[in-house]
């Protein structure tokens, strides 16, 4: 490869020198790395016209993906809509028409805030309570009927784990002013609720356990019988994780462990918890990498790692971009955060917006100049959209075989739902 450089490049006896060679070296890799993204076939639209203004959607299974049928009220605008039902369609049959699914008991219209999610073979659909602060959780198999699962103040479920999460407290402009039982209007039998704070704080529900944010503000809003709430200082003191692997309670009641130096109180972490809601370890820290722990993501199928961008620590007191994705298991307190996949490109570019995992692969968002989806199959690294032009494409959805890629693409001011087979079919 270097002897044919060289011919091509004309280099003569004088100029094979060290630094020559060197630089031919630095060719040779950079064109091998530039074929490492270019292996997947050329991605092929799927034969229908694209969806006008879907709203919340994912893979049921390899070949049906279910989203949420939206018509804007006013063009242009997202602020409020009409939803037009739930569909489904199925990659593996022709035509490829989207299919309305029947969602008999449940009402319709469908409600503005309707938004499903796919987990373990199931679907979860999430509705308005019969009050203001309510949830309603339904779960069904395409071809059956809806099953109310709950309905509480909380909509964070794990169907496999059998639990919901709910707010045992009333929150508002992010301070307490109130607590109760959840609001637990109805529970599936068999199932149970964890009635934590979850109006400020995320959670991603796990059959063992839970991956969740720590919050903490310094003032809250106590009630006054007869008058208005007042601000006072929050009793409770901010949670000191210790720098060893021991557990031990600090004084909110709470458990933590961490490695490192303990720098002051924090008032925001990603962290693991119990049933009970004890801290058992944080894991958004690492020595390495800069982790983004607003844009997590974990595999229900599979949660043993959870996903996230990340960028490799540099000598500068300001965080770089997230120009990489790294993971780290649940299940062991000493393991750290690992590099799966990074984007070297130039100039900079960034990891923005949700990420998507599926046994099969990851796809996430990039902007800056190489902007699009890509998606990496645990071997090679792929820019799917964004090829042609500068366009907007979000919040895609990897198939569980990784062979299809739902995207949303703004047409107008209008969103658009798109579906493009970007993986061959094993033979």
């Amino acid at each position: 490869m270097i002897r044919a450089l060289s011919r091509t490049f004309k280099v003569g006896p004088s100029d094979t020198g060290p630094v020559t060679r060197a630089i031919l070296l630095i060719l040779v890799l950079a064109i091998a790395a530039c074929g490492m993204t270019q292996r997947h076939p050329t991605p092929t639209l799927l034969g229908f016209p694209p969806i006008d203004q879907p709203e919340s959607g994912c893979w049921y299974d390899n070949d049906r993906f279910v989203f949420v049928q939206a018509s804007f009220r006013f063009p242009g605008s997202s602020l409020s809509h009409d939803v037009l039902g739930v569909y489904v369609i199925n990659v593996a049959s022709q035509p490829f028409v989207p299919e309305k699914l029947d969602l008999q008991p449940i009402p319709e219209p469908l409600p503005e805030r309707t938004v499903v999610s796919c987990q373990n073979g199931e679907l979860v659909i999430r509705l308005p309570g019969s009050k203001p602060d309510l949830f309603k959780l339904y779960s069904m198999h395409i071809g059956g009927k809806p099953e109310l699962v709950s309905e509480l103040r909380g909509s964070e479920i794990s169907l496999k784990g059998k639990y919901v999460i709910g707010s045992n407290k009333i929150i508002d402009e992010g301070a307490q002013i109130g607590t109760d039982s959840c609001g637990i209007k109805y529970l599936k039998p068999g199932f149970e609720v964890l009635c934590w704070n979850a109006w400020l704080e995320r959670h991603w529900p796990q059959a063992q356990f839970v991956v969740g944010e720590y919050k903490w503000d310094p003032t809250v809003k106590n009630p006054v019988p007869g008058g208005a709430p007042r601000f006072i200082p929050n009793p409770k003191t901010p949670l000191l994780f210790i720098p060893d692997e021991s557990s031990s309670a600090d004084s909110t009641g709470l458990t933590a462990s961490v490695r490192g130096p303990i720098q002051r109180p924090e008032t925001y972490a990603l962290v693991l918890y119990d049933f009970k809601g004890a801290i058992l370890r944080r894991i958004d820290k690492d020595p390495s990498f800069s982790i983004d722990s607003l844009r997590i993501a974990i595999n229900s199928d599979a949660p043993d790692f959870v996903y996230a961008p990340c960028a490799r620590k540099q000598l500068s007191p300001y965080t770089p971009p997230f120009d990489s994705v790294c993971r780290r298991a649940l299940r062991d307190s000493e393991e750290r955060w690992e590099l799966v996949v990074h984007v070297d490109k130039s100039p900079k570019l960034f990891i923005h917006g949700n990420i998507s995992l599926s046994t099969a692969g990851v796809a996430f968002e990039v902007g800056g100049a190489f902007q699009g989806i890509w998606v990496y199959d645990w071997h090679q690294l792929a820019r799917i959209t964004g090829q042609v032009g500068l366009v907007d494409d979000s919040a895609p959805a990897i198939s569980p075989d990784g062979q299809f890629l739902a995207f949303q693409r703004p047409d107008g001011g209008v969103k658009k739902l798109w579906l493009i087979q970007y993986r061959e079919q094993s033979k």
